[in-house]
């Protein structure tokens, strides 16, 4: 129906059922929280201080990026947010942190990306970035393709994941 009244293609159509079906706005104000990754949100103030850009890509709809990101107070933390919506082929695709990367204006391997998932890492990899993988959510053993796992940010800084990745290279 959604294609014969608005000429939707049949992807965009899927995109926008997706976003919809996935909103969490209903859970956040029926009292489940998002829980901050521990450090992340003193982390991401702390690279803003240091003078490094910031990007979210993510594989969450809009309204779930946008959620998290009212819920965490970081509304004004990325000068660029990529959500799942914006691209064809998401993670493990490179996709998503090549087109941040052209909106950057960056070469992808100048890039630092922090990733929670076997798929996000892959992701960041195929684009040609150094990735840092969080075990929050997978055990550190999942992550191992990553250049660098770490636990959360709660003992990290910018400048110590700068100085650990060219340990590591």
């Amino acid at each position: 129906m959604l294609t014969d009244l608005f000429q939707l293609p049949p992807d965009e159509i899927e995109r926008l059922m997706a976003a919809a079906i996935d909103d969490k706005t209903a859970e956040v104000a029926a009292g489940s929280p998002i829980v901050e990754v521990p450090g992340a949100v003193a982390f991401v103030r702390a690279a803003l201080a240091a003078g490094f850009r910031t990007a979210l890509v993510s594989s969450a709809s809009r309204a779930n990026v946008g959620l998290a990101l009212t819920s965490l107070e970081l509304t004004d933390a990325f000068e660029l947010v990529i959500d799942a919506g914006q691209v064809s082929a998401g993670k493990p695709a490179p996709e998503p942190y090549l087109l941040a990367a052209a909106r950057l204006r960056v070469p992808p391997a100048a890039m630092i990306v922090f990733e929670d998932s076997v798929a996000g890492i892959a992701s960041a990899q195929a684009a040609g970035s150094r990735c840092v993988g969080i075990a929050s959510w997978e055990s550190p053993d999942r992550l191992q393709a990553a250049d660098l796992v770490i636990a959360d940010w709660a003992d990290w800084t910018p400048a110590g994941i700068v100085d650990a990745l060219a340990r590591s290279a």
